[in-house]
């Protein structure tokens, strides 16, 4: 039940969507183009939404038994939510909110209460009465469309997998991307990786500067070894040396 009002709400809210969304995108597709992506868009997402639903709930159970004694609905308080985001979800377009403008108190609708929240720029909206038509029967359409594919003729579902078999190859391998993507990122980014960070720049640049410091500095440590005698009349000697050598300088300069 839960995922059948979901879903029916999901349905609801696309269909008015693609009529909300058509309008303001005339500006960039026209008018006719808008029309037609949104009208499509509403059919699909009822399409794949039903689909979900009768493949779930209708037609011979794909479960063992075992698994069977573990389903159940969900408990009300999950059920609940629900129905009332569906309810929100079909009467909201047509409510009116109170709001104040400019010391009085007007009756507008949900667009122009979250215009302000969202910062969205004023514009005149215009209303066609058949457009939230067009897109609920678009809904209703797909609706359809997927009760005759799975629940009505479900053979001529394989029918038609088998006469768009190199079409699906394509969508169940999603276009491909995945294997492109982890080609791309095992050869390019862990190989790169592995090949010029790790062994040239990490182990060769950066180890490389670290382990040269430490030579050098073992190097002329050792090299100057002989001088740190430990007796102290050489120090004491070193300390003259060095007065005669500043005194000699000052007198000399």
């Amino acid at each position: 039940m839960s995922t059948v009002v979901v879903m029916t709400a999901v349905v609801g809210v696309l269909a008015g969507l693609a009529a909300r969304a058509i309008m303001p995108g005339r500006q960039i597709m026209g008018f006719f183009g808008t029309t037609v992506v949104g009208v499509i868009g509403a059919l699909m997402t009822a399409f794949y939404s039903f689909r979900l639903i009768y493949l779930t709930f209708y037609g011979k159970s794909r479960m063992d038994h075992e698994v069977e004694h573990h389903v159940h609905e969900s408990p009300w308080s999950m059920l609940a939510p629900l129905v009332l985001l569906a309810i929100g979800s079909v009467v909201a377009g047509y409510a009116l909110f109170p709001m104040a403008h400019e010391g009085a108190v007007h009756r507008v609708r949900l667009p122009e209460v979250v215009q302000p929240v969202f910062r969205l720029p004023e514009q005149a909206l215009v209303h066609l009465p058949w457009l939230p038509m067009v897109a609920t029967a678009s809904a209703l359409v797909g609706i359809l469309i997927a009760w005759y594919l799975y629940l009505s003729m479900p053979g001529l579902r394989t029918s038609l997998a088998a006469a768009l078999r190199p079409a699906l190859r394509v969508f169940g391998a999603k276009y491909y991307f995945d294997d492109v993507y982890n080609a791309f990122v095992r050869r390019v980014v862990v190989g790169g990786s592995d090949a010029l960070l790790w062994k040239r720049v990490d182990a060769g640049l950066i180890d490389g500067a670290v382990n040269l410091a430490g030579t050098l500095t073992g190097a002329i440590a050792q090299t100057l070894r002989p001088v740190q005698t430990g007796f102290v009349r050489h120090y004491a000697l070193l300390v003259l040396a060095g007065a005669v050598a500043i005194v000699s300088y000052l007198l000399w300069s």
